[in-house]
């Protein structure tokens, strides 16, 4: 550089050597204006690198304490953005926080103008490097997801929390590796909760551009049991209203705090391993890992089965069906809530099995007979409930058409008066449900409280109806009597005159009345 300087001022004075004006006017240059003119570039370069310093130093400053206000996360799978104020999570778009920082910038930090664009470039990357899926909800977003979880949908809190580590599994892939080979989970849980977890699935595609409930399984199908893991849910999850706006509100909070467990524990199996004294729960998730198609059979045979030999009852119940053993296989299923786990040809080879053997160990004459596949000197504590209800439907129901609304209460009523007679035991509406969804699947059923198509021979109920009006319209008259003020006269009737049976339910009521 310079050799050039100098070249170009020798240039310069050779060119006009023989001008003394310009010569004089380049010494006066030289001498007087350049110095300070370089003088003046240097302070310039001061100022403006003192200013940089100043306005680095600003916005480090400005990034932090916006930062430290605003946490956001982001998802790179979808380019979105999130905000989270300590208590729940939202969806923000780049413009809204952009606009936020201009904002803030106007408002607190107008001397970074001119830097308002590399500051916004420079938050928006930082806010690129938190991923929502390793956020840390704060203690209230947790609390407040576990309390829409538990007692609602979930017994126990921690099954809650376990569900929450299935979620968060999915939505980060994981897959449990044991021994070097990748493993994955299959969660069983009650097909009721298909509603939830599509709503669950929805929302984890729309944020996090992935599934979340690929592991859950409604149904078994041939799954090896060391794979399988029971998520047990209440049967309320069937009733949308008791999570559907919940879900809807708080979806984002739901799956951020499912994936903060998986990222907390490690995985769902390795959060079962902190269960240090909730050993029942423990226990029923890792049921079919800890046991064999066997020794789930034997469990069923030992808990509703027993030898005839071995018992009082009547010679008319010393065996049992195939069809009988499936219903009772039901609420062997039902009672240790647990999903379909076993085919049912399995489940009969298994049974036979283990009869034989336990007739060679006791000496007894227990076996199958296939050409009318019955189970000869097996019988059941719960058989005899089973005969006496097919006894009552077979010998009281009637089929026919014209007849609609009967309610289970109803049945429900006649069959235990029936039964009592006939020195049998009581039977729980519930149960006496299953039985006829069992047993007589071609029944119509309407909101799981009425059968349409049936009546009783115990009970004519629309004879008592009409007898009951009759009486009402020969005492006050129901010619201009609508159909509310009707049935409340014939409640009233009903009772005062204490009719043997129940008072018609008033959607039968005004079924009846209407086709007067």
């Amino acid at each position: 550089m310079k050799n050039d300087i100098i070249k170009v001022v020798n240039t310069i004075l050779d060119t006009y050597k023989e001008d003394e004006y310009i010569k004089e006017k380049f010494q006066k240059f030289m001498l007087d204006h350049l110095p300070n003119q370089v003088l003046q570039w240097k302070n310039d370069q001061q100022r403006r690198l003192t200013r940089n310093e100043e306005m680095a130093k600003e916005h480090d400053a400005f990034i932090e304490v916006f930062l430290r206000r605003h946490t956001h996360f982001y998802n790179p799978q979808n380019e979105q953005f999130f905000s989270y104020n300590g208590r729940e999570f939202k969806h923000i778009t780049e413009d809204n926080i952009t606009q936020k920082i201009s904002n803030t910038i106007d408002s607190e930090s107008s001397e970074l103008s001119s830097w308002r664009k590399k500051t916004k470039m420079n938050i928006l990357k930082r806010i690129k490097d938190k991923l929502l899926i390793r956020a840390i909800p704060e203690s209230e977003t947790i609390q407040h997801v576990l309390k829409l979880l538990h007692p609602s949908l979930f017994i126990k809190r921690n099954e809650a929390k376990y569900f929450l580590c299935v979620l968060g599994d999915n939505i980060l892939k994981k897959y449990n590796v044991t021994n070097q080979q990748s493993t994955t989970y299959y969660h069983f849980i009650d097909s009721k909760a298909k509603n939830l977890l599509r709503d669950l699935e929805y929302y984890s595609n729309h944020y996090f551009s992935t599934t979340c409930s690929t592991s859950f399984k409604h149904k078994h199908h041939e799954h090896s049991y060391e794979s399988c893991r029971l998520v047990t849910i209440l049967p309320c999850v069937q009733q949308e209203q008791y999570w559907k706006n919940s879900i809807k509100t708080s979806a984002l909070d739901i799956l951020c705090v499912a994936c903060h467990y998986s990222n907390r524990y490690g995985s769902a199996d390795q959060f079962l391993e902190t269960l240090q004294t909730d050993y029942d729960l423990k226990d029923h998730i890792l049921y079919l890992k800890d046991n064999t198609q066997s020794k789930i059979a034997q469990s069923f045979y030992d808990q509703y089965l027993v030898n005839s030999e071995n018992t009082t009852q009547d010679n008319d119940t010393n065996d049992i069906t195939w069809k009988d053993i499936t219903f009772l296989w039901k609420q062997f299923l039902e009672s240790n809530r647990l999903p379909n786990i076993m085919f049912m040809q399995v489940l009969k080879q298994e049974l036979i099995q283990y009869v034989q053997e336990k007739a060679q160990n006791t000496g007894t004459n227990s076996s199958f007979d296939e050409s009318t596949d019955t189970f000869i000197g097996v019988t059941s504590k719960l058989q005899p409930n089973i005969q006496c209800f097919l006894s009552f439907w077979q010998g009281t129901m009637i089929q026919d058409e014209t007849e609609h609304y009967m309610e289970i209460d109803e049945i429900a009523y006649l069959y235990n008066n029936w039964s009592k007679t006939n020195g049998n035991q009581a039977i729980q509406n519930e149960r006496l449900v299953e039985l006829i969804q069992f047993y007589y699947p071609n029944v119509e059923w309407q909101d799981d409280k009425y059968i349409h198509g049936y009546k009783n021979k115990l009970w004519n109920k629309q004879t008592d109806m009409i007898i009951a009006l009759d009486a009402i319209r020969n005492e006050v008259g129901t010619h201009n009597m609508n159909v509310y003020d009707a049935y409340e006269h014939y409640c009233k009737y009903h009772k005062d005159i204490k009719l043997p049976n129940l008072p018609v339910s008033k959607v039968y009521f005004e079924h009846t009345w209407e086709n007067l």
